[in-house]
């Protein structure tokens, strides 16, 4: 969502076999939802700990 400035919630969640009509599982996340909250917690600080653990480049003066 932070990539697509113009996703917003509520998301809707839909997952089906292949060819099969009616989905299996249908679920509306509303802002303010527990689940959705924790989820986005987690997500961002997963991604600021993948931040943390690139390592620099080697810095080598240019030569010109």
């Amino acid at each position: 969502m932070r990539s697509d400035i113009g996703v917003r919630l509520p998301i809707d969640l839909a997952i089906a076999q292949c060819n099969t009509f009616p989905f299996e599982v249908f679920h509306r996340i509303e802002p303010g939802e527990p689940y959705f909250h924790d989820l986005s917690e987690r997500w961002s600080a997963a991604l600021r700990t993948a931040h943390k653990g690139i390592p620099r480049p080697s810095c080598k003066p240019e030569v010109l």
